[in-house]
């Protein structure tokens, strides 16, 4: 839940990313790395 906190503060971030975002010139995606595994999972992407 806090990825999908994060990302969806950034993406609202002004004034540098959310224009950004707005145009489709830049993406923020949130995944979580496993430090046990070395494994990083993308969350969904919607």
């Amino acid at each position: 839940m806090n990825v999908r906190v994060a990302v969806d503060r950034l993406k609202q971030s002004y004034p540098i990313l959310a224009p950004a975002v707005e145009k489709g010139t830049l993406k923020i995606v949130g995944a979580v790395y496993d430090l046990k595994s070395g494994e990083v999972r993308l969350l969904d992407q919607g």
